[in-house]
């Protein structure tokens, strides 16, 4: 279920930076993500970072991938001159570094609240 969420999120940001998206792109998150093969608690986290208020993977995601953009605009000339291989592991790797992030924080959040409400 959390794969869907997840993907979903990835295509709504794209949206905005549309030379960032191609149609097999969610297909490559969904089995990234699926070979991680996250554990029970990690996957407990990725349902809370998706249900977060603050949509701090959202406001992430977006700061990166317009990171990437300029990046490969200074690189190739513009995205669109970029190979779509190129782009689609770079997206993908962004997604998962971005994820990983907030799952350590989520993890580090809740014990740093278990011991010091104690």
């Amino acid at each position: 279920m959390y794969i869907s969420q997840l993907t979903d999120i990835l295509e709504n940001i794209l949206v905005i930076y549309e030379n960032l998206y191609n149609l097999e792109i969610k297909d490559h998150l969904s089995n990234a993500i699926k070979n991680k093969k996250y554990d029970m608690q990690d996957q407990a986290l990725i349902e809370a970072i998706i249900n977060d208020e603050e949509k701090q993977l959202v406001k992430s995601l977006e700061g990166s991938y317009l990171e990437m953009v300029n990046k490969f605009n200074e690189k190739y000339g513009s995205v669109s001159n970029t190979d779509p291989q190129i782009i689609c592991d770079e997206v993908i790797s962004v997604f998962i570094t971005n994820l990983e992030y907030y799952i350590d924080y989520f993890y580090n959040s809740l014990l740093n609240k278990h011991f010091t409400s104690g």
